[in-house]
């Protein structure tokens, strides 16, 4: 979502010098088939070290279209991209500041 294949998940090790970290406290996430999905997480953006410039919490909703678990997957998974374009937009904001 930000156009770049330099994405890493923790941890890179002490030889990488990353621009952007992004912690995530998973709070609630969780559904049921037929139903829909909560994901509750509170983020960050920290750059190289400093205190974090971003502080957000997210409370993202999908619903779940099937009575199966297939559906509940794909309902996760949209919370999850859903997730991703926030934090992919709040960088590209960061990044046009800097």
């Amino acid at each position: 979502m930000l156009g770049s294949d330099k994405v890493l998940a923790h941890p890179w090790g002490d030889y990488l010098d990353v621009s952007y970290k992004v912690p995530l406290d998973v709070q609630q996430f969780d559904g049921n088939p037929g139903e829909g999905v909560l994901l509750n997480v509170r983020w960050a953006v920290l750059v190289r070290g400093e205190k974090p410039l971003v502080i957000r919490k997210s409370v993202i909703k999908a619903e779940v279209k099937g009575t199966d678990y297939d559906s509940l997957v794909l309902a996760q998974s949209e919370a999850l991209v859903e997730l991703s374009k926030e934090i992919a937009a709040e960088i590209r904001k960061l990044a046009t500041k800097r």
